[in-house]
Parts: C-alpha cells; structure tokens; sequence
C-alpha cells in the first residue's frame, strides 16, 4: 500500500482482469482506471481488448468487498466507485460486525438491541443493524470534523506566530541585523571583534548565532505549546470572573497563555544570543557552534485537541448504563 507508487497502480490496474483477485488496504491505487478485462498493455492482434471485457462484463464485472466499514462514509463510497465504471456492471458488498471498532466506539449503546433475523451463518439481516452501522458512521464523520475543526482553530495562531517568526528570520538572512543588534548588547565585544575578524565574517557568525537561538526558541515554544494543549481542556471545568459564564473557554485560555509566552520570545532569543556572542569562539572560520555546545533543534510536531473534559470511556459506561435503566 503506497510504498511504491508505481508499482502499485500497475498491480491495481489489473484488477478487472478476469481471474483476477486483488488485496489492497483501504483505498490503494487511487486515480487509477480499473477496466474490464485488464489494463490492455498488452494489447496485440493475440489479445483482443473488446473479447476480455465482454468475457468478464458476462460474469458481472468488477466485485468489490469490503472487510469492514470506515470511519469516514467518503472512503467506503469512493472503494464502492471502483465498481461499475462508466456503466459498466459491477458490484459492491461490505461485511460488517457489531463488534467492529466503528461501531463500539460511535455507537456504544447497539448491543442493547434484541436483533432478529440471524442467519445460521452469522448475518444479520434486521434493518436496525443497518441503521446502526450509518448512524455510527455519522457519529464518526462528525467527531472527525470537530478533530480537525479544534486543531484549526488552535493552529491559526499558531500559524500567526509562525509567520512572524518567519518574518524575523528573514530579515536576519538578508543583512546584518543580527550583527547590529548583537553589538549593541556586547559593544565591547563587538569592538573586540571587528578588530580582529573581517567584517563579513562577523556578520555570518552573528547570524549564525541569533537563527540559533531564535530556531531554538520556536521549538521550545511549540513544544511548551503542545504541553499546554494536553490538558487545555480541563480549563472547561473551571469558572472564569464573568458570573454570566459557566465556564471557561479553553480555546480562549489557549491563547491567552500561547500570547503570554510569544510575547518574550524574541527578546529572550536576543538576550540569549548576546550571551552566546561574548562567549563563543569566534575567529576567521567563523563562529564555532559546537564548541559552544549549541546543538540546533531537529524537528517539532503537532497535536489533535478535542475539547470536551469529560469525553472518557468511564462517562460512556456510565451514559450505557444509564440507557439500559431509562429502555427497562
């Protein structure tokens, strides 16, 4: 599945070959067309392209099943597309259990449903288990949404913050502000300096010094950031100093607190840098980082947020237990 493009859609295209069984993941092979009969590279006067179709359109075309259904309903109809392509026939079916994860997650209180009509095979043919199945489905798509709608809204100031950073930086990359603001700070180191180091030299290692720490600082702000975000939610349980408001919002409490620590970030990368500056080994090679002990940051990451405290499997037993008692 997707390690190798290519090679993937080759083996994908191949499905509506007749014979043909084709295991992929989810929806492996997307964008390719899967005709009948093949893909017809090999299409010589041995091989008549028209005569393959026909034979495989008679036996009913391309059957596509599903091992279960996904959390999201566009994923399962874009797989149920594969089949009949351009009004050729086909077919789809999905096997479902009750005990998928899609439907003990999003739809915990099914198994308190007497279903009727069990096969002696297992299946189910009550038309309540179909309207389990889809309303999990919606639960699904919508606790989804809200994912991606919280991590939006906590990201756009982040991605404010992000901008201005990058802003910064740039004008650091493009002159000697790092110099003149470093000299500055560290006047008589400055002097020190440009007596000793060609002037271009000293402009790349201030450089190099305060895209440092300001690289550094972006990093250990994200990361303070996301430490903030693993428990913003529980804000939603306390109450603010407006009496008309039940609760705090947790995203306004985000920002609150992600403004607050912004707002020293940049002096914080210059203080530091100064500090840096009047210490580090600066010759005519240029400032050495490493034996400064500085080590530049690798990576940084992101974090889904839902905001709702009390959205644990302890509240959906209880909320279980309770529709038990209310259906008796």
């Amino acid at each position: 599945n997707a390690k190798n493009d290519a090679q993937e859609a080759a083996i994908v295209a191949e499905a509506g070959a007749y014979g043909a069984i084709t295991v992929s993941t989810q929806m492996a092979g997307r964008g390719t067309d899967i005709r009948l009969g093949g893909s017809g590279a090999d299409d010589s006067a041995e091989h008549d392209q028209t005569a393959e179709h026909d034979r495989v359109a008679e036996l009913g075309g391309l059957y596509v099943i599903g091992t279960g259904r996904h959390a999201s309903s566009r994923l399962d109809d874009q797989l149920r597309g594969r089949s009949g392509r351009q009004g050729d026939p086909g077919r789809s079916v999905f096997f479902v259990s009750m005990e998928d994860d899609l439907i003990t997650s999003f739809a915990p209180d099914a198994d308190h449903f007497d279903l009727q009509d069990v096969a002696p095979d297992g299946r189910l043919r009550d038309a309540r288990a179909n309207a389990v199945v889809t309303h999990a489905q919606r639960v699904a798509d919508g606790a989804n949404l809200e994912i991606h709608r919280n991590t939006f809204r906590y990201n756009k100031l982040i991605e404010e913050q992000r901008q201005v950073v990058l802003t910064h930086r740039d004008r650091l990359l493009r002159g000697d502000a790092a110099l003149v603001a470093l000299g500055a700070r560290r006047p008589d180191r400055f002097e020190e300096l440009a007596d000793a180091v060609d002037e271009a030299v000293l402009v790349g290692a201030a450089r190099a010094i305060v895209l440092y720490h300001l690289d550094r600082g972006w990093a250990d702000h994200l990361a303070a950031l996301a430490e903030i975000r693993e428990g913003i939610h529980l804000r939603a349980l306390g109450q603010g100093p407006n009496p008309f408001v039940m609760s705090l919002d947790p995203l306004a409490e985000f920002h609150a607190e992600a403004i607050k620590l912004f707002a020293s970030l940049l002096d914080q990368v210059e203080e530091r840098s100064a500090e840096t500056f009047a210490s580090a080994p600066i010759g005519a090679g240029g400032v050495d980082l490493d034996a400064a002990g500085l080590r530049r940051p690798s990576a940084t990451w992101t974090y889904l947020v839902r905001d709702n405290p009390v959205d644990t499997s302890l509240g959906g037993a209880l909320g279980r237990f309770a529709r038990r008692i209310y259906h008796r």
